[in-house]
C-alpha cells in the first residue's frame, strides 16, 4: 500500500498535466511536451496497472522502469522547460523507485538497509 499511494498520486499528476499541456498547447506548451506529457502519463498508468495485476512476477520491475523514465523525462524537461520539473516530478518518482526497490529485496528475504 505504501508503494500504491504514491504511484497512484504521481500517475493522477500526469494525468493532470496532460489535460493542462493540451489546453494550454502551442502558445504555453510547446507541441513535443504535450504528446511526451501524454506518453507519460500513459506509460504511468499502465506501470501502476500491471504493478497491481502482476505484482509477484514482472509487475514490480516494470513500475521500477517506469519511475527510472519519470526521473529522465524530469532531468530532460529541468533543462528545456523549467527546473520545477525535478521538484514535481523527479523526487516524486525517486521516492517510489526508492520504495519499490526495498518492496524487491524485502520479497526476496534479503535485508533492506
Amino acid at each position: 500500500m505504501g508503494t500504491i499511494t504514491p504511484a497512484a498520486a504521481l500517475s493522477a499528476f500526469w494525468i493532470f498535466g496532460v489535460l493542462i499541456g493540451w489546453s494550454a498547447c502551442c502558445w504555453l506548451t510547446p507541441m513535443w511536451l504535450a504528446i511526451a506529457m501524454t506518453v507519460g502519463a500513459a506509460l504511468n498508468v499502465l506501470g501502476l496497472v500491471v504493478f497491481l495485476i502482476r505484482r509477484r512476477s514482472w509487475g514490480t520491475p516494470i513500475l521500477g522502469a517506469v519511475q527510472v523514465a519519470n526521473i529522465l523525462f524530469a532531468l530532460a524537461a529541468s533543462v528545456a522547460v523549467s527546473p520545477a520539473w525535478l521538484l514535481l516530478d523527479g523526487a516524486p518518482a525517486l521516492v517510489i523507485l526508492i520504495l519499490v526497490l526495498v518492496f524487491q529485496r524485502s520479497r526476496t528475504g534479503e535485508a533492506t538497509f
